[in-house]
C-alpha cells in the first residue's frame, strides 16, 4: 500500500474491515465525487429509494452483520434519516452516518448555499445529531482526519450506537497518511479491574448458589452488544430455568430443555410468570424495561436477591457497580460450580393459557377456516425452520410472535422501544442482503401490515432490484389495528387506503412467471396458507415470495388486547 491514500479511500478502508460490504443510502451532489471511492474500496452502492428507507435497511444489515452504514446529503439528506438513525440510538444498534457537506471553504465563508437554512450556519444539522449518535467527527483536518475515523468507528463497535461522520465535499480527494489501515482497528472489550472484576463474580455465584429457585432472564441487550456468545456459553453450563423477554426472543436457542418461555409480566403465560416471579434468585443479562418490553411496567422481580447486569455496569438490589459485562460474564462462566446449584426437579414445558384473558373483552367469533392472530402465531412455530430470520413490524405482528416458539438459531428483529411503523420493510432488506453476503442459511421472512407497508413501501423496489430473496407475509387487515386497539375502534383517523397490494411487486419491477424474480400470492382461509407452507418451491424462497394476507378487521393478538386494556385501566385510574 502506498504511503498515502484520499482520505474517501482510508474511511472506506475502514468500513470494509469491519465487516461492511455495502453501504446504504441516497446520492446527493454533496457526497457523490464521495460514492466514487466506494469500489476501489471493495464496497457495494445499494442506493435505496429514500434516506429514511436506507436508515432502516442500514440498521437491519447492522443487526444481523454486526455494524452497517448510510451515506446521506447535507442538510435535506441527513433530515430524512434522523428518525431512522434515533431508533438506531434507542435500540443500541451500530449505524456509520457519513454526511457529504459543502466544501470546507463554502462553510467558512457562511455562503447561502442550497440544503441550508439560508443563515450560514453549517453546524446546525451536526449539533441536531449529537442528540441521537454516540460520537462524532467533522473531517475537516488532514492531520487529524484519521484518527477521528478510527476513534469514531471504535466508538461505534463498542458502544452499539450509531455514529456520525462529516466529509465536506473538498476533502474526499486529499491525501493522508496510509500506514494505520496496516493494522485493523482495536474493537476489543475493555478489561475490567481483575480484582474487581472476581470479587463482583463470586457475590453473584455465591447468591445463585444459595438460592433454591433461581432463575436466568435475557433480554436483547445481549445480542445488540455481540454477546451472544458468551451469554449462551453461560446459560449452557448453568443448565438453570432460562427466559427471555420479548425483544430477545431469539436470543437464546428456544429448543433448549431448560427454556421456559418470554417473560414479560402480566404478559406472560401462566406458568412462566409464577416460576420467574416465585424465583428468590433472578439474574437478569441486558434488560431493557421499556413499557411495551414488560406488558406496561408490569414485571415483578424480586427485588431482595435480583442481579441485573447491563453492557457497562450492573445493579444489585438497586446498588450499582461500573463494570463491563464481557469479562464478567466470562468470569462467571470459568468460576461456576454447577454442582453448588439447584436445578428444577423437570423439565420446563409451554403452557399456552393466560388467566390475565380473562379479564379481556370477549373474543370476536369467527368462522373456523378464518386466519385470526389467535390462529397463526401458534401455526408459525410449526412452519419456521432453524437458521430462519424472522422481521415482525411493532404492532400487531411484533405483539402476536410473542405466542411463537423459534426453533434453533433463529434471528428475529423489530423496534420494541423506538417503535417506528414502516422500520421493519427496509430492515428486511438489510437482513436480507447482510445474511446473502455473510452465506448464512436460513428465509428471511417478514411479517408487515397493512398500513406500516403504505410508509416505506418503496424498499420492495430496491429488494427486487437487489433479487434478494425473502418471504413476506402482508397482513392485510384493513388499517391501522393497534391504533384501533388504543383509541378510536371506528374512527376514520385509523383508516387507510385500500391498496392493490399484491400488484405492487410487479409495479416496483417484479419478474413474474416462470424464470421470474418474484411471485405473488393471496390467502384468505388457514387451509390456503396451510398448503403455501408446504408447497416446496414456496419455500426455497428464490427472489421474492410476497404473499398477502387477509385477515379480520378488529382481531388482535392476546398481548396486544392486554397491553391496550392495561392502558384504559392506568388512564382510568
Amino acid at each position: 500500500m502506498s504511503s498515502t491514500v484520499t482520505l474517501a479511500h482510508y474511511l472506506f478502508t475502514r468500513l470494509r474491515q469491519l465487516g461492511i460490504e455495502s453501504v446504504h443510502g441516497v446520492p446527493g451532489d454533496y457526497n457523490l465525487v464521495s460514492l466514487d471511492h466506494l469500489k476501489p474500496a471493495g464496497l457495494n452502492w445499494v442506493g435505496d429509494a429514500n434516506e429514511l428507507n436506507a436508515g432502516y435497511a442500514a440498521d437491519g444489515y447492522a443487526q444481523m452483520k454486526g455494524i452497517g452504514a448510510l451515506m446521506t446529503t447535507f442538510g435535506v439528506g441527513e433530515l430524512s434519516a434522523l428518525n431512522a438513525i434515533a431508533g438506531s440510538y434507542a435500540e443500541y444498534v451500530p449505524v456509520v452516518h457519513i454526511v457529504g457537506s459543502p466544501s470546507t471553504t463554502a462553510q467558512h465563508e457562511r455562503m447561502l448555499l442550497h440544503h441550508t437554512l439560508g443563515d450560514g450556519d453549517y453546524k446546525v444539522f451536526a449539533n441536531i445529531y449529537k442528540q441521537v449518535t454516540v460520537a462524532q467527527a467533522n473531517l475537516h483536518n488532514t492531520e487529524t482526519a484519521t484518527s477521528e475515523i478510527d476513534r469514531v468507528l471504535r466508538t461505534a463497535w463498542l458502544k452499539s450506537r450509531p455514529v456520525y461522520i462529516e466529509l465536506p465535499s473538498d476533502m474526499v480527494t486529499k491525501e493522508v497518511p496510509a500506514e494505520s489501515l496496516n493494522q485493523p482497528l482495536d474493537i476489543t472489550f475493555p478489561e475490567n479491574n481483575q480484582a474487581v472484576e472476581i470479587a463482583v463474580a463470586e457475590n453473584i455465584l455465591s447468591r445463585l448458589y444459595s438460592a433454591k429457585r433461581p432463575v436466568l432472564l435475557v433480554d436483547g441487550c445481549v445480542i445488540r452488544h455481540h454477546l451472544k456468545a458468551e451469554a449462551t456459553e453461560f446459560v449452557l453450563k448453568t443448565s438453570l430455568p432460562i427466559f427471555t423477554t420479548p425483544m430477545g426472543k431469539g436470543t437464546i436457542d428456544e429448543c433448549l430443555p431448560n427454556f421456559g418461555g418470554l417473560y414479560a409480566g402480566s404478559g406472560s403465560y401462566d406458568n412462566v410468570r409464577e416460576l420467574v416471579e416465585s424465583s428468590d434468585m433472578v439474574l437478569s443479562l441486558g434488560l431493557m424495561k421499556s413499557d411495551i418490553n414488560t406488558m406496561r411496567f408490569s414485571y415483578n422481580l424480586p427485588a431482595h436477591n435480583a442481579v441485573d447486569l447491563s453492557m457497562e455496569f450492573l445493579t444489585i438490589e438497586g446498588q450499582r457497580c461500573d463494570i463491563h459485562m464481557y469479562g464478567l460474564l466470562k468470569r462467571l462462566t470459568n468460576l461456576l460450580d454447577t454442582s453448588k446449584l439447584v436445578r428444577p426437579a423437570q423439565e420446563l414445558v409451554y403452557d399456552v393459557h393466560r388467566t390475565a384473558s380473562a379479564n379481556l373483552p370477549p373474543a370476536a367469533s369467527y368462522p373456523d377456516t378464518t386466519i385470526t392472530h389467535a390462529y397463526l402465531w401458534q401455526q408459525l412455530s410449526k412452519w419456521l425452520q432453524p437458521n430462519d430470520m424472522l422481521c415482525t413490524e411493532i404492532g400487531s405482528s411484533y405483539l402476536g410472535v410473542w405466542d411463537t416458539q423459534f426453533p434453533a438459531n433463529v434471528f428475529a428483529i423489530s423496534q420494541t422501544l423506538w417503535g417506528s411503523i414502516g422500520y421493519t420493510l427496509p430492515a428486511a432488506q438489510g437482513v436480507a442482503l447482510a445474511a446473502r453476503e455473510l452465506g448464512r442459511p436460513g428465509r428471511v421472512i417478514l411479517f408487515e401490515g397493512d398500513g406500516s407497508l403504505q410508509l416505506t413501501a418503496q424498499a420492495i423496489g430496491t429488494m427486487l432490484k437487489l433479487n434478494l430473496d425473502i418471504i413476506i407475509f402482508l397482513v392485510n387487515n384493513d388499517g391501522y389495528t393497534v391504533e384501533r386497539w388504543v383509541h378510536g375502534m371506528e374512527e376514520s383517523y385509523n383508516d387507510i387506503p385500500a391498496w392493490r397490494y399484491s400488484l405492487l411487486p410487479e409495479t416496483m419491477g417484479a419478474r413474474l412467471g416462470k424464470g421470474g424474480n418474484a411471485r405473488t400470492m393471496q390467502v384468505r382461509t388457514r387451509g390456503e396458507i396451510e398448503a403455501l407452507w408446504t408447497t416446496e418451491e414456496f419455500n426455497k424462497v428464490k427472489g421474492m415470495q410476497f404473499v398477502e394476507v387477509f385477515m379480520p378487521k378488529l382481531d388482535a393478538p392476546v398481548p396486544l388486547k392486554m397491553f391496550c386494556t392495561s392502558a384504559e385501566k392506568n388512564n382510568a385510574e
